[in-house]
């Protein structure tokens, strides 16, 4: 390969990694997502919330919602609140633009940092081999489908 280095990352420098409960938890920085959303594996000593609320993805599927919570996560020596929409169907927290702009989160990408409440803090790249999980695909109901033929199918995808 000629002296280049083969990377050990994602690349993307866009993760925090906080302290959640017994457990350190990287969560993903999400400017693209409108409002925070939380792995339902890390509420199980939260009050959940009823709400409203509905998570439509870019594809413009549904994402199940089972409630709101708010966690409690320290980074460095600061403690602070994450507020977010609880669902089965994502495996990392994904601090959307309603946390980043309640905590005044200036990003810089050159510096691969964020300024939070005047404290620096610098981000992570996931590793390939980190945060991995498996993505269950469950079919709803029972189809045929004609050999030589395609179709969509109502499912559900479960992370693991």
């Amino acid at each position: 390969m000629n002296g280049s280095r083969v990377s050990s990352t994602t690349g993307h420098h866009n993760y925090l990694r906080f302290k959640i409960g017994d457990n350190q938890q990287m969560c993903l920085l999400d400017t693209g997502c409108e409002v925070t959303i939380i792995p339902e594996r890390l509420t199980s000593q939260c009050e959940l919330k009823p709400t409203t609320q509905r998570v439509c993805p870019a594809n413009g599927t549904s994402i199940p919602v089972i409630g709101e919570t708010t966690l409690i996560a320290e980074i460095g020596d600061t403690c602070m609140t994450i507020t977010g929409l609880v669902t089965a169907h994502v495996n990392e927290p994904m601090l959307g633009m309603d946390w980043l702009s309640a905590n005044g989160v200036e990003w810089s990408f050159s510096r691969k940092a964020v300024t939070i409440n005047s404290k620096q803090y610098q981000l992570r790249a996931r590793r390939k081999n980190e945060n991995t999980w498996v993505r269950r695909v469950m079919v709803t109901e029972t189809t045929e489908i004609p050999p030589w033929c395609e179709t969509d199918l109502p499912a559900s995808v479960m992370c693991q």
